[in-house]
């Protein structure tokens, strides 16, 4: 049984750059209470960051799945399993408690380490993506990432959008792969710097709907 993909027409407008600019940041006092890393602790970070890291955003995902929604990429990846071609190294998560949740996970990435290695920043995010035609745009950004580590994987917490579609995969609640869809298409045209992923989320969507791969929890497309 195919499965097809219906998603209402939309309208994209123009690009608004005065939506760009004037971004502050702030880093949030220390959550995790935890000394200096020492050469030691910071070599077996870097060595198991990617394992601890998504531990504790896991772990935390399935114990709070009332009101944290995993969005983005990695969602992408754990809803459509090998139909998705990229390896996402960062996590996107909405939370009706987000600058809470990303203190949380700043103190158990701390613990973990033994050490002060992560830090939370907070910064306003005036999407350039947002308006009527981009639904359920989240409001305020809290990133929780390890400076101490290059290219390190970083957790962003956005506010919850109220009425926001959404469903069950292995305990862990997902953005509607509808809305995901939606999202992909208006940013082929909306946001430039991320054309070529949005264009390769949308192709992974497609061509999941086109294989009829059943995964429990994900509705028909």
């Amino acid at each position: 049984m195919k499965l097809k993909i219906q998603v209402k027409p939309l309208e994209i407008k123009p690009l608004s750059l005065a939506q760009t600019g004037g971004l502050s940041r702030e880093i949030l006092p220390d959550a995790g209470n935890q000394p200096d890393p020492t050469r030691e602790q910071l070599r077996e970070f870097k060595q198991h960051s990617n394992e601890w890291v998504d531990d504790i955003v896991s772990t935390s995902l399935r114990r709070h799945n009332k009101t944290d929604v995993l969005h983005g990429s990695r969602s992408l990846q754990m809803l459509l399993g090998s139909a998705y071609p990229r390896k996402p190294k960062d996590w996107d998560v909405y939370s009706t408690q987000e600058k809470r949740r990303a203190l949380q996970i700043e103190a158990s990435i701390d613990k973990k380490a033994g050490c002060d290695i992560a830090q939370t920043r907070f910064q306003p995010i005036p999407k350039v993506s947002s308006g009527p035609d981009d639904p359920f745009t989240g409001k305020h950004l809290y990133i929780v990432e390890t400076p101490r580590v290059h290219n390190d994987a970083s957790i962003d917490y956005m506010h919850r959008p109220p009425r926001l579609p959404t469903q069950m995969y292995k305990g862990i609640r997902h953005e509607n792969l509808r809305i995901a869809y939606q999202k992909a298409s208006i940013r082929i045209f909306r946001q430039p710097l991320q054309a070529h992923k949005a264009r390769k989320d949308k192709q992974a969507i497609e061509n999941y709907g086109r294989k009829g791969i059943n995964i429990p929890g994900v509705p028909s497309l």
